[in-house]
């Protein structure tokens, strides 16, 4: 049974929304010395059709890579941009494409909130989109896309929700793929660029040493210029259930990975993600966790081997269903893994956790 939880009371955020649409989300945190600003826009790999995907993660690049006022690096010079302006601060920033979103993030001492947050509306608002720049960031993506290939945990995780969605956009992976990357145009990406960097996307959120009014203000000052356009809806074709299948891979890597894949809630279902937040916690987090107890065989008595070098067990809240996922890598053993694992599933399902079980899992995440 779940209650709302308030974790902060309502004096200690404060929400804005700025005529074009822009949320500014505020917590004040005296006594800290640092402020941290992210950046989140609506643009993923869930708003690209097939032939734009990976244009949410190109633009990450640019982004960060050069912008109006905070050129890209040229010549001999190591830093430039907006990673090279937040790190001449003393502070330093960062960025990640996923399904449903592009995040960026500088963490600057207090005293340089406002340079901070201009140096990431302009990095947002402003990318340097030109056609050498578009290249430049095409290499790089294709870079990163041949290391998530062939590291089998992530390539497994792909594989994992290709199997699992035949018609919602989740089926194609965040960072797009060879094809998609290599027929993006300058063009297209300024196309996708104007359609989803919209105001009513984007969202702006400041934590640390700074009061909520000051850090209101810089929002409106450095983000009110934001695109007042309207998102446009986005509609998917309905889901077929989650088939029982298996979908293997092989790849020239030293390493395996089974992944066992759930569908897990949309953020909509408030209760049951905060539900698989604390099964999260319980399986994985900590030295006593169920997962590193069944697969790593600590805490059983006498020598037993382990059944697998490691495991991870992943879920992240989307705004759509999407996959709750235990890997397990290098087995020793894959049919007792298998096995081991399927048994802890029935057992919390078929009878829930204990109450030993659940403070420990909430412990963890009052931690974190």
């Amino acid at each position: 049974t779940f209650k709302p939880v308030s974790l902060f009371s309502a004096s200690q955020i404060s929400l804005k929304t700025l005529p074009n649409g822009v949320r500014g989300i505020v917590k004040s945190a005296p006594g800290s010395d640092l402020v941290n600003v992210q950046v989140w826009v609506k643009a993923g790999s869930r708003v690209e059709t097939d032939k734009e995907n990976g244009s949410s993660h190109l633009i990450e690049l640019l982004a960060l890579r050069g912008s109006k006022n905070y050129p890209a690096p040229s010549g001999g010079e190591d830093d430039g941009g907006a990673l090279g302006a937040l790190r001449g601060l003393g502070g330093d920033g960062g960025s990640l494409t996923s399904r449903d979103s592009t995040f960026f993030s500088a963490t600057v001492a207090a005293p340089y909130a406002a340079q901070a947050v201009k140096i990431l509306a302009d990095a947002t608002l402003r990318p340097d989109m030109a056609a050498a720049s578009v290249e430049e960031v095409r290499l790089q993506a294709s870079d990163d896309l041949a290391r998530r290939l062939f590291d089998p945990i992530t390539s497994a995780s792909d594989l994992a929700y290709a199997a699992a969605f035949s018609k919602h956009p989740y089926r194609r992976p965040s960072i797009g793929s060879d094809t998609s990357i290599g027929s993006i145009t300058p063009k297209s990406l300024k196309a996708f660029y104007d359609k989803h960097y919209v105001g009513a996307n984007i969202s702006v959120v400041i934590v640390g040493q700074i009061a909520a009014n000051d850090a209101q203000k810089l929002i409106a000052d450095n983000f009110g210029t934001a695109s007042a356009k309207k998102p446009v809806p986005q509609k998917f074709a309905a889901e077929t259930a989650l088939r029982t299948d298996v979908v293997a891979r092989r790849r020239p890597v030293t390493r395996e990975v089974i992944d066992l894949a759930w569908r897990s809630p949309a953020v909509e279902s408030a209760a049951d993600c905060v539900a698989l937040d604390v099964l999260l916690s319980l399986w994985r987090e900590g030295l006593d966790a169920n997962m590193r107890r069944i697969l790593m065989r600590d805490g059983e008595a006498g020598p037993l081997t382990p059944l697998v070098a490691s495991y991870d067990v992943d879920y992240l809240t989307q705004r759509d269903a999407g996959l709750f996922i235990i890997s397990l890598v290098d087995p020793f053993d894959r049919e007792g893994a298998v096995s081991a694992v399927l048994e802890e599933v029935k057992r919390v399902g078929e009878k829930g956790v204990t109450n030993e079980e659940l403070a420990r899992a909430k412990g963890q995440l009052r931690e974190q």
